[in-house]
């Protein structure tokens, strides 16, 4: 792992390669990192966990990767631009910690190489955007596959879903920058761009929006926002839904955590049929959805081997 060179890229044949890493291997090198501090006499494990995400990365993405996102701290980077303080700073570690476990926990989702070729092209926060997806997704139980959009028409899609009654529905992603301010005519553009030019005219699709948390209020969306996908969803019969989430940052006593929040805008009028069946909650809304224990890599590495 200590070469410098990326485990993951691209091939002569246009495909990528498969840098399968086993959560063994990542508990016993978890083990030999220490864990930065104490609290309460027992050892800060977010620390550890954020010294094997670097290890993690380097080998994914290669030392130039590693250098060039986060150990120079880019200040408009994704990585970099919290820092500045002490919050800052575990933010940071707190975002390479979570990147790492997308990464690891959806290895084996088929397709998994196109949001990773979008992290190592420096498109970090899209790529993180469609893993955060494909996590909401896996919690729920939905199959699901990543689509390597092509650019054509109708087949730029980000994913396939796979509803309960077999029914296959293409789902776009689309990623508002934590950078940038609440604008009405960017917010519909995403939505129109996302029905005209990337998902299929002849399947059902899903929109899915990551929105910055600074977009919410009240507990959800804002009202302008909520405008635009009423306007939108009345002008289109395919698309069956809009989700809208955001990755909620929880500061706790020693270390941050997170939570996926998911608020789900049925179509009424498409053309698809009624029924529950299309909703990927079962209420339409759902809360903050914390990742679960077994997911996070503190507690690989708070683990023992086998």
């Amino acid at each position: 792992m200590d070469d410098g060179k990326p485990r993951f890229y691209r091939l002569p044949d246009g495909s990528y390669s498969n840098p399968k890493v086993s959560l063994d291997g990542v508990r016993k090198l978890g083990t030999t990192i220490p864990a930065l501090g104490a609290v309460a006499g027992h050892p800060v494990l977010g620390g550890r966990a954020y010294g094997l995400g670097l290890v993690l990365l380097r080998y994914y993405f290669g030392k130039d990767w590693l250098d060039r996102h986060i150990i120079d701290e880019p200040a408009d980077g994704y990585f970099g631009r919290a820092l500045g303080d002490e919050r800052g700073a575990n933010l940071v570690q707190h975002r390479v910690r979570t990147l790492v476990e997308l990464l690891l926990n959806l290895q084996p989702a088929p397709g998994i190489a196109s949001p990773m070729a979008q992290i190592a092209g420096g498109q970090i926060e899209s790529g993180i955007a469609e893993l955060e997806v494909a996590q909401l997704l896996y919690l729920r139980l939905i199959p699901f596959k990543f689509v390597n959009a092509n650019g054509v028409a109708g087949q730029s899609f980000d994913l396939e879903l796979t509803m309960h009654d077999g029914t296959r529905v293409a789902a776009d992603t689309k990623c508002k920058l934590e950078t940038n301010l609440y604008s009405p005519r960017s917010f519909r553009n995403s939505l129109e761009d996302a029905r005209r030019r990337n998902l299929p005219k002849d399947q059902p699709g899903i929109i899915f929006v990551k929105i910055p948390n600074e977009w919410i209020e009240l507990g959800s969306p804002s009202i302008a926002i909520l405008n635009e996908i009423r306007r939108f969803l009345f002008n289109t019969r395919r698309i069956i839904s809009v989700q809208i989430y955001t990755s909620k940052d929880i500061f706790g006593f020693d270390e941050f955590d997170y939570a996926l929040d998911l608020w789900e805008f049925p179509n009424d009028s498409h053309d698809y049929g009624d029924g529950l069946e299309w909703r990927l909650t079962s209420l339409g809304v759902a809360g903050g959805l914390p990742a679960p224990k077994w997911w996070r890599l503190v507690e690989l590495c708070s683990a023992q081997p086998d």
